[in-house]
């Protein structure tokens, strides 16, 4: 339970409730009474500034569409994202929520590439550069929508794409169709939607949900942009780095990170971050606490995922029960 009085409002069984969709209206009237019994500062307000980067809260990585993750583990998570925000209210200055949305045609999907039958490929199927040379597997004809319709061209990004990712120690993997534009999979789970919204208007502050991983020739593990992102012809990018949001982000006093996709995405995101703070300042990894229990460790187990390497480089690994207030001794 949080230490607000919210009770009227949160209800964790909405967390087990793919159909739960949260009343702005309603949010707005439990929040303004809220507000008459607390002395609550504007977010812009803070003299210590603490930002919540929440990744992939969505529907689709929450009430998963594939088994690389238990339904379980994504509801727990965001009932716990939930009470973070509700029992931490009065220190949280902004929260900026990162969504994936996808389309139907890019480079992870099963309907970009096709098989020496012509068949598309199945989901959790990897692909080699020496896959696409050897004709196993191939973009399909479809693909060349994007090129001005130069299937060469399209052929030759795809393969470079990937034997790049590959120099990287990263391999291409078909996912199945998730967050799709426009789709039900692609909205903000309800729990955590509604959370944020009470924390939007008791706080004074514009919720920041940001988009990425739109660009149909690139895959982001990481939040701040593309594994990779040039041309095989030697042009230019395809993409380019949301260095601006990781600037942004570092400038607060304090940066929590919470999300589903753990190895997907948290890590992907933390190791850019540990890059561009190795470039900057090392002491800037203080700022930065990883909320243990609120991230989903998706495909952990076969990946080896565990948090050491980011707490050894200097970030701190906490859980969602602690109190803003005791832990950072906030007056």
């Amino acid at each position: 339970m949080t230490d607000l009085e919210v009770q009227n409002l949160f209800n964790p069984a909405h967390g087990r409730d793919l159909n739960f969709s949260p009343s702005l209206p309603d949010v707005m009237e439990a929040t303004n009474q809220y507000k008459k019994r607390h002395n609550i500062l504007n977010g812009f307000e803070d003299r210590t500034r603490v930002e919540l980067l929440l990744i992939d809260c969505q529907q689709d990585f929450c009430f998963p569409v594939s088994p690389g993750q238990s339904e379980g583990q994504g509801v727990d998570v965001s009932i716990r994202i939930a009470e973070f925000i509700y029992r931490n209210l009065p220190y949280i200055s902004c929260i900026t929520t990162m969504m994936r949305i996808h389309w139907p045609y890019q480079i992870f999907s099963p309907i970009w590439w096709i098989d020496e039958s012509g068949k598309n490929l199945e989901p959790a199927t990897v692909i080699s550069s020496e896959d696409i040379r050897s004709g196993k597997f191939q973009p399909s004809p479809e693909v060349s929508q994007f090129t001005g319709t130069n299937y060469t061209w399209a052929l030759k990004q795809s393969e470079f794409y990937v034997k790049a990712i590959e120099g990287m120690g990263h391999q291409l993997r078909i996912h199945p169709f998730h967050c799709l534009v426009g789709s039900r999979g692609s909205n903000m789970t309800g729990i955590v939607q509604e959370a944020c919204w009470f924390h939007s208007i008791a706080r004074g502050v514009q919720p920041n949900f940001q988009i990425y991983d739109t660009n149909p020739w690139t895959e982001c593990r990481s939040v701040f942009g593309a594994d990779y992102l040039l041309r095989w012809d030697g042009k230019g990018a395809l993409d380019q780095k949301n260095t601006a949001l990781a600037h942004r982000l570092l400038n607060n006093d304090l940066l929590f990170i919470a999300g589903y996709s753990g190895y997907h995405s948290i890590t992907s995101t933390l190791d850019d971050l540990l890059h561009g703070i190795s470039l900057s300042d090392p002491e800037l990894t203080r700022k930065v606490h990883i909320l243990t229990d609120c991230v989903v460790p998706d495909f952990a187990a076969e990946c080896g995922f565990c948090f050491s390497p980011y707490e050894k480089a200097g970030m701190n690994l906490v859980c969602s029960g602690y109190s803003l207030h005791e832990y950072m001794k906030l007056p």
